[in-house]
């Protein structure tokens, strides 16, 4: 039987704010130190992957530190996504220190 594609969307409240809510992929960054994996992060492609936003803790991920968000914002700038902060302002996130 074939997979439907809908099947495997992930909606969460916040992505409603986009006019493509559905979240079709959540990635992963590793950074690496000699060799070592240090460090793993989550993010999400969104309005149909012309943004990344964070995804950290709590309630639908959206608790977040300012190193999360740096790296998103980096990976933005790096993917050539050109409207971080204004897919960043419409996401209610938790900013912790």
């Amino acid at each position: 039987m074939a997979e439907n594609r809908d099947d495997r969307d992930l909606s969460f409240e916040w992505s409603e704010n986009f006019p493509d809510s559905k979240i079709r992929e959540i990635s992963l960054v590793d950074f690496f130190w000699h060799g070592s994996l240090v460090d793993r992060l989550n993010y999400a492609n969104v309005d149909g992957a012309r943004g990344i936003l964070p995804l950290g803790g709590g309630h639908q991920g959206l608790r977040i530190t300012r190193y999360e968000l740096a790296v998103a914002r980096l990976l933005s700038d790096i993917g050539e996504y050109r409207e971080f902060d204004r897919y960043y302002s419409s996401v209610p996130f938790e900013l912790q220190d």
